[in-house]
């Protein structure tokens, strides 16, 4: 389901499946305190990523929908959904729904997509979906992908400038977030992702164990 059309099968840019079962795992363990007993929490990767499948599972298992891959990641339901190249790069605009539609019709200069009936419903969009695309793309490449950020996300339609991962962990919205964070250890200061899970209370970041350095914590079984 990843990848190009014509392209061989394609894997994540990043361990997800880890990060997945990790956290799976973890909020496992969350409702073993929840249920107030205890036992052992089975997290299989297996089953994780095909949980992760969930819409896609749900129409091949009650309709017999095979998945299939589009051009630039697009979406297999809602149309636009992907990557389109711009003026200076790429930019992913997501529309869910008609009235985002209209917002980002009119502001793109493109009034007729309204009323035309190949466009004008999130059905109608899907059944048309070459010439919504190319009708798209067309337009998107008289602006960069950040002046249409600009115009766009006031509206509260879904753009976003695909970025490399040096400008996302140097970029404002990180910084506002918190989520490059500084954190001393004895052999000098490291720089690492911060919490991404804001509960109001003041972050407190504590240096990685040294090799050991928990042994006298842990059962005598594990440290034998």
């Amino acid at each position: 389901m990843t990848g190009e059309p014509d392209s061989p099968p394609t894997k994540t840019g990043y361990s997800a499946v880890d990060n997945s079962a990790g956290m799976m795992g973890a909020l496992g363990l969350v409702a073993k305190l929840v249920q107030r007993q205890g036992g052992q929490v089975d997290v299989a990767m297996y089953d994780v990523m095909l949980s992760q499948l969930n819409y896609i599972a749900a129409a091949w298992l009650n309709s017999g929908v095979k998945p299939r891959r589009y051009a630039h990641s697009a979406h297999p339901y809602m149309v636009p959904a992907q990557v389109f190249p711009t003026r200076d790069g790429w930019l992913t605009l997501f529309i869910t729904h008609d009235d985002f539609w209209r917002r980002f019709s009119l502001e793109a200069g493109q009034p007729q997509w309204l009323t035309d009936e190949r466009f004008a419903s999130m059905e109608a969009r899907r059944a048309n979906r070459d010439a919504v695309i190319e009708a798209i793309a067309t337009v998107l490449q008289g602006s960069t992908a950040q002046g249409w950020m600009s115009r766009l996300v006031p509206l509260g339609v879904v753009a976003a400038e695909v970025s490399t991962l040096e400008h996302a962990l140097t970029s404002a919205q990180t910084q506002s977030r918190n989520m490059v964070v500084e954190i001393a250890t004895p052999d000098g200061t490291i720089r690492s992702i911060g919490n991404p899970m804001k509960t109001g209370a003041a972050e407190a970041f504590r240096p990685p164990p040294l090799l050991g350095e928990h042994n006298d914590l842990l059962s005598p079984a594990v440290t034998s």
